[in-house]
């Protein structure tokens, strides 16, 4: 199935699911739909600039992000801390697919916390995702 096809049924589908009973969980979720809205409308921009390899990677990504979404917590985690994760996931994920779409490497000069980031790569000028965390001094 072409990577378009699939993200829009994903997203389609993520629409349709009933919201989530946290309300951090729910604005995770709208997180997630804003996400997948910029990788569909941007998905040729973010393959140009990160390669076909790491675009269809993110159709993955979010499949595992919308898994944890609206699926039950795992035995391992509370309810607390699954759900604090997966914020963070998808704001990194978010974080990733802003990078790509602008085509430049990431700035994050006077903040901190936890980055997805981009670097271009110079065997072939694509942008490469890694993560960073920036501590607070």
């Amino acid at each position: 199935m072409h990577p378009f096809r699939l993200v829009l049924a994903f997203v389609m589908a993520s629409l349709m699911v009933s919201p989530a009973e946290s309300q951090s969980l729910s604005l995770s979720a709208a997180s997630l739909a804003q996400a997948h809205r910029r990788l569909l409308d941007n998905y040729t921009v973010i393959e140009r600039h990160g390669g076909h390899d790491l675009a269809v990677d993110l159709v993955g990504r979010f499949s595992l992000d919308h898994d944890a979404i609206f699926g039950p917590t795992p035995p391992s985690y509370t309810a607390d801390a699954w759900t604090e994760r997966t914020i963070n996931v998808v704001r990194l994920d978010s974080f990733l697919i802003d990078a790509l779409i602008a085509g430049k490497e990431s700035d994050f000069r006077g903040q901190s916390g936890l980055f997805e980031c981009v670097l271009r790569v110079n065997a072939d000028g694509s942008l490469q995702p890694y993560s960073l965390y920036v501590p607070p001094s």
